[in-house]
């Protein structure tokens, strides 16, 4: 529950190592800086939690030169972290057939690039860097669609 608002039941999250995003989920804070997640039936395997804040209307995602892109949710990956360095890309729009990723380090060293291809429902890709040695930290990954204005950034944590 959030809030003391149920958002699932009867859900089981399996056993360690196991990774599924859930969500997004809609709730009010009740005090400043305050949210309140429970959980029932055992111990919660919970690998992380995003928090984003609204204030109204479509929430929109920046493309790199400014101009504001046709997203009308926020992009995910997961599982951030990846023990494995494969990941799951989501976005709301569809960018084409295929992207073009670019990773790089906090430092802006170019760390990997390449194409990506799309999943057959537009709106996912899966993302295998387990062939790249990375260190522990965080990562910025760009995907370019077909037009250089659609962009998405992510923060990566490996």
């Amino acid at each position: 529950a959030l809030n003391g608002q149920a958002v699932l039941s009867t859900y089981n999250s399996g056993p360690a190592g196991t990774w599924k995003k859930l969500g997004p989920f809609e709730t009010s804070l009740a005090a400043p800086g305050q949210l309140q997640l429970t959980t029932s039936g055992g111990v919660a395997n919970i690998s992380g939690i995003e928090v984003w804040k609204a204030t109204g209307g479509t929430p929109t995602t920046t493309a790199a030169s400014g101009a504001t892109g046709s997203f009308a949710i926020q992009p995910a990956i997961y599982p951030n972290p990846s023990p494995t360095g494969r990941y799951t890309i989501e976005f709301s729009a569809k960018l084409g057939t295929s992207l073009t990723y670019t990773l790089v380090s906090p430092l802006g060293r170019l760390v990997a690039q390449g194409p990506i291809r799309v999943a057959s429902d537009g709106v996912s890709a899966e993302l295998d860097l387990s062939h790249v040695p990375l260190a522990t930290g965080l990562y910025h990954l760009r995907l370019v669609g077909a037009q250089p204005q659609q962009q998405v950034h992510y923060r990566l944590l490996r």
